[in-house]
């Protein structure tokens, strides 16, 4: 048995009687969303160890499924910034079975005990991702998954990034957000290196400690395509954007 989901759907694929030619014959039904929800986005969806399926929707909202009709309608995305979408995108199970991690818009991480008849979430243990940087906003979760035997897990970003999440959340990987544009090596250190990715900023990397050095100012409404340390001694980088072109001190 299996699920697929996607736009305004969730379906569900069990294995025919017999098989076809020698091969497995798979028959799908769509899911019922009923009078409980309108007809929503299913971004993501996991089976609980009690039979039942939940699922995520672009709206924030978490459903419980039960013989393939949705049984529960559970707000799962706290109170966000305005712009910010509320989207529940991803789902997992802890390896216990007793707890599933949610997360999604606005960089938050949501438990639920499934102790009982309905998931109930655990507003102390909520995680909430901060931005990379002031005035901007914080990343969406992409993908999640919890650690065997320990409260730690990790998460992807929408900037492209790796957490290990625990009391004190620490970026494991740092990353970029679109094509890798500008990359420059620095004149008199050689473990270090600046790229860019048509954002608004640019990245000083240690290749010898593997670990992000520093960023340049923030160039609002800007996107870098290219980049180059002033030699001999790399003191200042320039930046070239779309629309201009800006010096900035090394990073």
């Amino acid at each position: 048995l299996f699920i697929t989901h996607g736009k305004a759907h969730l379906r569900w694929w069990g294995r025919a009687p017999k098989d076809v030619d020698g091969m497995p014959e798979w028959h799908g039904e769509a899911a019922i969303f009923g009078a409980a929800v309108a007809q929503a986005d299913v971004l993501c969806a996991e089976f609980l160890p009690n039979g039942d399926v939940a699922s995520g929707t672009a709206a924030g909202e978490l459903l419980i499924w039960r013989n393939w009709r949705v049984l529960h309608v559970l707000p799962a995305q706290p109170r966000l910034a305005p712009g910010i979408q509320p989207e529940l995108r991803v789902l997992a199970l802890r390896p216990s079975g007793r707890e599933l991690l949610t997360g999604g818009g606005g960089g938050v991480i949501c438990e639920w005990e499934l102790t009982g008849e309905v998931p109930l979430q655990v507003p102390s243990r909520t995680r909430r991702m901060h931005p990379a940087f002031e005035g901007e906003r914080p990343p969406a979760i992409r993908s999640l998954d919890a650690r065997p035997g320990s409260d730690i897990f990790v998460i992807g970003t929408s900037r492209c990034e790796l957490w290990e999440v625990d009391s004190e959340p620490s970026m494991l990987v740092a990353g970029h957000v679109a094509d890798l544009a500008a990359v420059d090596a620095h004149p008199r250190s050689p473990e270090l290196f600046m790229t860019a990715a048509e954002g608004e900023r640019a990245y000083l990397w240690d290749a010898s400690e593997r670990r992000l050095r520093g960023v340049t100012e923030r160039l609002s409404g800007e996107r870098i395509q290219c980049l180059a340390f002033q030699p001999p001694a790399g003191k200042v980088v320039a930046l070239g954007t779309v629309d201009a072109a800006a010096l900035h001190p090394d990073a």
